[in-house]
């Protein structure tokens, strides 16, 4: 690469080597989910927005994480948190729930949890499901 200065001076850096690594997983649902997890602009929504996600047998209820994409926080200290959150059940097998997206790279994470703890939240690098956990949004 050539770096020119405003005195008009050039260099070129040395060369550098980069390297890209493909994500394993290309959703953030359940494997084989029939309903995707996924954002979409609605006029019906009272935020303008909907995130549609799988539905879940049997939950006592849905929390929402929201983090900024590179940024790792453990779900109780993402920056947004929204717990027992209000869902639509549709009657398809998914759920719908309005919610006002951030600007920029963000991630969302849709937990279930029964009692005081989460359902899975997706799965590892070798496809295997990550076990519940104590929630750190329910008591």
């Amino acid at each position: 690469m050539t770096v020119t200065n405003d005195a008009g001076c050039s260099a070129v850096s040395a060369p550098l080597a980069v390297s890209v690594f493909a994500c394993s997983t290309t959703e953030v649902s359940p494997a084989l989910a029939v309903f995707p997890a996924r954002l979409a602009k609605d006029a019906a929504s009272p935020t303008g927005y909907y995130l549609y996600f799988q539905k879940v047998l049997r939950p006592l209820g849905y929390n929402l994480y929201e983090g900024t994409v590179g940024a790792w926080y453990s779900h109780g200290s993402s920056p947004e948190r929204f717990c027992g959150l209000a869902a639509t059940d549709l009657g398809t097998g998914e759920m719908r729930v309005p919610i006002l997206p951030s600007s920029g790279n963000h991630y969302y994470l849709v937990t279930t949890f029964q009692k005081a703890e989460e359902g899975p939240s997706g799965y590892d690098s070798r496809s295997q499901e990550i076990p519940p956990s104590q929630s750190t949004c329910a008591p």
